[in-house]
């Protein structure tokens, strides 16, 4: 690789794909909502007869294939991801973490992960579903779509952003994203699907690299009004909100910071524009 393109891949890295990563996510909760209208249904039906009682365990549609539902056109970065490997997103009760990427060349098919349901998503029903009850009324499909959108997004946005970015590493590295020294020590040290981590483990993996870009989108994809604060504050708030900050080296800690900033940066030029053309 030439030196420029270095410079360039390094100036764009990591902030670039954040807007389509969250765009690509929306897309993916809007069609698991519209496919469980019935299954919302039935929890509702669950609640009324029992507060206590929705299971959410009968699912309707747990499994979408991407590429059967978004056009790579509407994703110049990651478009070209949906011309490999068949990407699918799976909601499953038998998993050990809130997500999982497993990305398998060999059969041509990665998988994403979530643990189905979680509390977040339960609350979230049950919230929506005491105000229908309370209010007397039958929630139309529209009302089921939106309340099963609502409670998808919220307990699951940002672990959807996180595997969407292991995928997406995944895919431009030609499956080499966890070939540099740190991550290969790490998985020769240790199972990657053993469920039981402990400190020292944690420590280890929130230090790798693929592990801490996919913690930065998670991370940046929940920080609102980025453009209205100083890059100072911005900053803070992300090292506080950013799970393992202290585990990353010194050189890790500089790229986040870069992307980080630029994302920032061209966020205010926006706000600058839309300013400007509102002027006018």
């Amino acid at each position: 690789m030439k030196l420029r393109s270095v410079y360039d891949s390094l100036l764009s890295e990591g902030y670039k794909e954040q807007d389509e990563l969250n765009k690509l996510a929306t897309e993916i909760i809007t069609v698991f909502a519209k496919h469980n209208v019935a299954f919302t249904k039935r929890c509702y039906k669950q609640f009324l007869a029992d507060p206590d009682s929705i299971t959410a365990d009968d699912i309707n549609y747990d499994s979408i294939s991407i590429r059967d539902y978004v056009s790579p056109s509407a994703y110049p970065y990651l478009g070209k991801m949906f011309d490999g490997p068949s990407l699918s997103v799976l909601l499953t009760a038998q998993l050990s973490s809130a997500g999982l990427y497993h990305g398998n060349r060999n059969t041509n098919n990665s998988i994403i992960k979530l643990k189905f349901p979680n509390k977040d998503f339960i609350d979230f029903l049950e919230y929506n579903f005491k105000i229908y009850s309370s209010n007397n009324e039958e929630p139309t499909n529209d009302d089921y779509f939106g309340v099963f959108r609502s409670a998808f997004g919220v307990a699951y946005r940002r672990t959807l952003i996180h595997e969407l970015q292991h995928a997406y590493d995944d895919f431009r590295a030609s499956g080499k994203h966890r070939d540099d020294p740190k991550s290969k020590k790490y998985y020769s040290k240790y199972n990657p699907l053993n469920p039981s981590y402990s400190p020292e483990q944690f420590a280890e993996y929130y230090g790798l690299t693929h592990e801490y870009w996919a913690r930065f989108s998670d991370t940046v994809s929940n920080m609102s009004s980025m453009a209205s604060k100083s890059f100072a504050e911005v900053a803070k708030d992300f090292k506080l909100k950013v799970r393992g900050w202290g585990n990353i080296d010194n050189d890790g800690q500089r790229r986040l910071m870069r992307a980080l900033y630029k994302m920032w940066d061209e966020k205010r030029s926006q706000r600058k524009d839309f300013k400007y053309l509102n002027k006018k």
